[in-house]
């Protein structure tokens, strides 16, 4: 069963070189290639949908910390610098992750 499947194994190793060298020539790129780059735009999809939820996620959190701070009055956050500097914090997290955002390759 092993030289069966070394053969075949061999047989395609051949082809797909056969066809890569075709492509070359022809100034195509390869299958290797086209699919380097379809995992590079998967890739980059995904790191723009992860910023994206990042930068929604930034914004229910300063929602809820208004909230927090405001109408629940929870004293925490409301009286003293603890909320105002997580407030900050937030707020500094959301227009860094827009700026990191602005610069995705598209």
């Amino acid at each position: 069963m092993t030289d069966v499947t070394d053969a075949i194994s061999e047989f395609v190793r051949k082809g797909i070189a056969a066809q890569d060298a075709a492509d070359r020539a022809a100034g195509r790129p390869t299958a290797l290639e086209l699919d380097h780059e379809t995992f590079i735009d998967e890739l980059r999809s995904r790191l723009g949908a992860e910023l994206a939820a990042a930068i929604d996620a930034t914004r229910r959190a300063g929602r809820t910390l208004a909230e927090l701070a405001g109408p629940v009055y929870d004293v925490e956050y409301a009286e003293g610098e603890r909320g105002s500097d997580l407030a900050a914090l937030i707020e500094t997290a959301r227009r860094e992750l827009t700026a990191a955002q602005a610069q995705l390759v598209r």
